[in-house]
């Protein structure tokens, strides 16, 4: 009896840990729906060789400047796969290659040709091209571990040791053509935003009272670049004054097409009463699709604003608060020794006193001016984009800051110009040939390094827009 109830106790234990060992040997890509074919010795049968393959799809093969294309590479598999990943990936040379997160790949079941496969989105990036041209997506190595049985477990448990073995794919070379955008037809102060692009905006009241603000919230969306878009209003709204903010920036793949987003919260204080008219806003942008300069825009509207405005008289008004404080001076004496001279007779000590006031009183005022002069040619606009780029751990989102300075600066987007006409646009030759620097460095494998973020922002340290 002793003797099998010890056996009993042993099975449970037994089982006990072949359910743990389960429990730990769970497939690792979250799903594996196709059961791979054993031989008889329990390994892994030889499969023809269209039964794991990878493919390489690009978004579009040919794009204008300042457009992003999308990279993909989808794995097909009728395996069951414990891990994979590229071996050799060193950078797509000439264009800023953004991942996309892990998290946000796709993977499912497909059929194809009748034949049902395991895909999975493997590795997905966004391509931002520096310079038109033809642009080479070399082949790369895509390295996959195919799950092998190596023994099958008793009590209906099967296929809880494994083993893998590893199997290395080519991706395909590819071509992307990067065009200049054309200059017929470009309209004045074009926004570089290049794409198809839907503006919404919104106006929280077109009443209000005098004294009291109103909301416009703007969203910008579609398959186009949105990284130079950084205000709605950026020479400011006659009859307001306009507190700005950029809420919330997001760019996405959705069904291997590239899409962006911004949206925008402007405070809209209005500096009079009355019937104020706010213009329709307009964004020129060129569309690849039709090839031709487009506009976006959001219709203008009519703001009431109600109450009077304050009344100052033409002296102003000084108050309580305003009244003058007088000083009376006890130590003063007058003699009367010459009828052409007065004489006045103050103590040392509040005499000393007097002079280290006025002499406060002038390097205060002194500082204070100073103080007023830098805040009067303070740019809050270009303070912003620097803190961010030199914030920034990204070279491709630090370089995009950078694009956006010199624009916001001199009207000029470095990935729609030539070399030329920056030297042209930029009077100061020392600064021209800083930011060509800065273009060249963005085409070097240093950029692409693990330094190249380090790197760009020292050389934006000594540029002076």
């Amino acid at each position: 009896m002793e003797a099998m109830l010890g056996k009993k106790l042993r099975m449970t234990a037994a089982r006990a840990a072949v359910i743990c060992v389960a429990i730990l040997c769970v497939g690792t890509l979250g799903f594996m729906p196709v059961q791979a074919t054993t031989g008889a010795d329990g390994g892994t049968a030889d499969l023809p060789a269209e039964d794991l393959y990878v493919n390489t799809v690009l978004s579009k093969d040919e794009a204008f400047l300042g457009e992003k294309v999308v990279l993909t590479y989808e794995l097909f598999s009728r395996y069951n796969l414990e891990s994979y990943g590229f071996s050799d990936y060193n950078g797509i040379d000439g264009v800023i290659a953004k991942d996309v997160p892990q998290d946000q790949l796709r993977s499912e079941l497909v059929s194809v040709d009748g034949v049902t496969y395991a895909w999975y989105e493997t590795r997905q990036f966004i391509l931002d091209p520096i310079r038109p041209g033809v642009y080479e997506i070399p082949s790369f190595t895509l390295r996959v571990n195919i799950v092998t049985e190596t023994r099958s477990g008793a009590g209906g448990f099967s296929s809880l040791f494994r083993s893998s073995e590893p199997r290395d794919l080519q991706t395909d070379a590819r071509e992307l053509a990067v065009n200049s955008l054309p200059t017929a037809g470009r309209p004045d102060g074009f926004s570089g935003i290049v794409g198809q692009l839907q503006l919404n905006g919104t106006y929280s009241r077109e009443e209000v009272e005098y004294g009291d603000s109103l909301v416009f919230e703007l969203t910008a969306s579609g398959s186009c670049n949105l990284d130079g878009f950084t205000d709605i209003f950026g020479g400011g709204l006659p009859g307001f004054t306009v507190y700005e903010t950029l809420k919330n920036s997001a760019e996405s793949v959705e069904s291997g097409q590239y899409r962006a987003r911004k949206e925008f919260e402007a405070i809209l204080v209005p500096e009079q009463t009355g019937a104020l008219d706010i213009a329709p806003i307009s964004i020129s942008y060129f569309d690849p699709a039709t090839g031709r300069y487009e506009t976006a825009e959001v219709p203008g509207t009519e703001i009431n604003v109600l109450g009077d405005m304050p009344m100052q008289t033409p002296g102003g008004s000084l108050g309580a608060a305003g009244a003058a404080e007088t000083v009376r001076v006890s130590q003063v004496n007058y003699t009367d020794t010459d009828d052409e001279y007065i004489s006045l007779r103050i103590r040392r000590d509040v005499l000393a006193g007097v002079l280290i006031g006025a002499a406060a009183l002038v390097v205060f005022a002194f500082f204070f001016m100073r103080y007023l002069a830098k805040r009067k040619n303070r740019d809050d606009t270009m303070e912003s984009l620097y803190k961010k780029l030199l914030a920034s751990d990204d070279v491709g989102e630090a370089y995009n800051l950078f694009n956006s300075m010199v624009k916001y600066r001199y009207g000029l987007s470095l990935k729609a110009s030539s070399q030329s006409a920056i030297r042209d646009s930029l009077l100061d030759t020392a600064t021209a040939e800083k930011v060509i620097g800065i273009m060249e460095y963005m085409e070097s494998a240093e950029a692409r390094g693990e330094g190249g973020c380090a790197g760009l922002k020292e050389r934006a340290r000594g540029v002076t827009l």
